[in-house]
């Protein structure tokens, strides 16, 4: 792929991560558990949007950046995708539990 595609896919990715913030962000301001804050804090300072949908968009569009840009990606970027989501993905396993027996 040629470097304006590149850019263009990199700021689809980057239209998500801002998305992420100000999602984190608003669900911090709901937040009273002081270990779910803490997650969540982490998580923004990590990222992201819908995780499921984040995360299956870089999987699916990583194969459209050039190659210097697709090795940062899978090096730098994607782990955090992948830790977030599975993070939020537990958490969500987690509060259902608790309401399941609440």
């Amino acid at each position: 792929m040629n470097r304006g595609g590149s850019i263009r896919t990199l700021n689809s990715f980057l239209r998500g991560e801002i998305a992420a913030v100000a999602s984190y962000r608003l669900a911090l301001a709901h937040v009273v558990d002081r270990r779910t804050e803490a997650e969540l804090r982490a998580c923004l300072a990590s990222h992201e949007e819908g995780e499921d949908r984040g995360l299956e968009r870089y999987l699916h569009d990583v194969g459209k950046l050039d190659q210097d840009s697709r090795r940062i990606v899978g090096r730098e970027i994607l782990p955090e995708q992948v830790r977030t989501h599975d993070w939020l993905s537990d958490l969500k396993l987690r509060d259902a539990g608790l309401r399941d027996a609440g």
